[in-house]
């Protein structure tokens, strides 16, 4: 294996990889949760307003939080 360090993890520090995912996965989640938080708002101001394509738009960003939110769930339960 080119390139691979002993321990089989790529900077050879064992326990780095795991610890630096769970930083990113929490990271993700929070980004996720925002974004689908952000659509809800758009999504509520544009039936307030009366506005369509703002509605619209939130709604995309409020699912795409949500399948965001749904891969991270998935990714993790693959972990256990």
């Amino acid at each position: 294996m080119l390139g691979a360090a002993p321990s089989g993890q790529p900077n050879g520090r064992p326990g780095a990889r795991p610890a630096e995912g769970v930083a990113v996965s929490a990271t993700d989640k929070a980004k996720d949760k925002a974004e689908a938080a952000k659509g809800r708002v758009k999504k509520e101001s544009g039936k307030a307003l009366d506005d369509p394509v703002l509605e619209g738009k939130g709604k995309t960003g409020q699912m795409k939080g949500d399948l965001k939110q749904a891969a991270e769930k998935a990714k993790d339960a693959g972990r256990k």
